[in-house]
C-alpha cells in the first residue's frame, strides 16, 4: 500500500500537482499518529500489534485518497496492456542506477557515523549525529523547490527554460540555506547545551564545519533534479560513489585522531566534491556561466511569478 501510494504522489508531480502530491504524503502519518494518540488516550495502546494497525490505517487512507485524487487516470488503465517488457526494461534500468546513486548518497551521509562508532565513543556519535542533522534539516529548502523544478522540468523540452528554472531556484536555494545555516551557527554555545545536555557543547563547532558542505549539497539538489528531468541519473550517481572516497579515506585518517571534528571536515569535503562534479556537468550541457549564478533583482519576481503558477 505505501509503494502504491508512493507511485500516486509521483504522478501527481509529474502533473505539477504540487499541493494535492503534498497533501497525500501527509495523510499516512497524519493518521497513525492520531490512531496512536487516540488509543494512549482510551489506554488501549498495549503492543506492537497496535503501532503495526496505526501504519496500516496510515497507508490505506493514503493509498484510497490517491486513487481518488487520481480517478481519471486510473479510469484510462487498459490491464490488458498493463506489463510492457521494454518499459519494464527502461524502468529496471533507470531506476537501478537511480538506486545506486541513492544508495552512495546515504553512505556519504552516514559512512561518518560507523567510523565514529568504530573509532571514538558512543557520546561522540551522538555529538555528531545531532550536528549533522540540524545542518541538514537545512535540506528542507532544496527537496521542497526540488519538488517544483522536477515537476516543471519534466513536462518541459525547452533547454533555455530548463537552464534559467534550475539557476533561478539554484540562487533562491542558497540564499535560504545560507541563512538558516548562519542562524544555527551564531546561535551560542550554551543554546545546544540547554536543548541537549552538557555533554553536547561540541554541537555548534560541528555545525560550522559542515556549513559550506551542507550549503553546497543544497545547492547541488537543483542540478541533480535538471538532470533527472531528462532521465539521466547516471552524473549524480557518479557524483555521489566519487564523493565517497574522501569519506572513507580521510575518514580513516582524520577520524581516529581527531574524532568529530575529522568526521565533519571529511563529510563536508565530500559534499564540496559532489558539488563540484555536478555544477561541472551543468554547465557543460545548459552552457551557463558562472556569473548566471550572481542573485538579480528580476530573480525575487521571477521566483513568486514560478510558484504562483504551480497547479493546484
Amino acid at each position: 500500500m505505501a509503494a502504491l501510494s508512493e507511485t500516486n504522489t509521483n504522478i501527481l508531480i509529474g502533473k505539477e500537482r504540487i499541493k494535492q502530491s503534498n497533501i497525500l504524503k501527509l495523510i499516512s502519518p497524519t493518521a497513525s499518529i492520531l490512531y496512536i494518540i487516540i488509543f494512549i488516550f482510551l489506554n488501549q495502546f498495549t503492543s506492537i500489534t497496535d503501532y503495526i494497525n496505526s501504519l496500516l490505517i496510515g497507508y490505506f487512507l493514503s493509498l484510497v485518497c490517491g486513487i481518488y485524487l487520481l480517478r481519471d487516470e486510473y479510469k484510462e488503465l487498459q490491464f490488458n496492456r498493463f506489463f510492457n517488457l521494454n518499459m519494464f526494461k527502461t524502468l529496471f534500468s533507470l531506476g537501478f542506477i537511480k538506486q545506486l546513486g541513492n544508495l552512495s548518497q546515504q553512505l556519504n551521509a552516514r559512512m561518518s557515523f560507523y567510523l565514529i562508532a568504530l573509532y571514538s565513543s558512543s557520546q561522540a556519535l551522538g555529538v555528531f549525529s545531532n550536528g549533522i542533522s540540524l545542518t541538514e534539516s537545512t535540506l528542507l529548502f532544496s527537496s521542497s523547490l526540488a519538488l517544483v523544478q522536477y515537476s516543471r522540468l519534466s513536462n518541459s523540452k525547452d533547454e533555455g527554460y530548463s537552464k534559467s528554472i534550475t539557476l533561478l531556484l539554484t540562487k533562491a536555494i542558497v540564499i535560504l540555506s545560507f541563512l538558516a545555516l548562519l542562524i544555527l551557527s551564531l546561535l551560542p554555545e550554551s543554546f545546544y547545551t540547554f536543548v541537549f545536555g552538557a555533554e553536547f557543547s561540541q554541537v555548534k563547532q560541528i555545525i560550522q564545519l559542515l556549513f559550506l558542505g551542507v550549503l553546497l549539497l543544497n545547492a547541488t539538489t537543483t542540478f541533480t533534479q535538471y538532470f533527472a528531468s531528462k532521465g539521466n541519473f547516471h552524473i549524480a550517481t557518479i557524483a555521489s560513489t566519487i564523493g565517497l572516497i574522501p569519506t572513507l579515506v580521510l575518514g580513516l585518517l582524520l577520524i581516529p585522531r581527531y574524532g568529530i571534528t575529522g568526521a565533519a571536515i571529511s563529510t563536508s569535503l565530500s559534499y564540496t566534491i559532489i558539488f563540484l562534479i555536478e555544477y561541472y556537468y551543468f554547465r557543460k550541457y545548459s552552457k551557463a556561466k558562472l556569473k548566471d549564478l550572481i542573485p538579480k533583482k528580476e530573480d525575487f519576481n521571477y521566483f513568486i511569478s514560478l510558484i504562483k503558477t504551480i497547479k493546484k
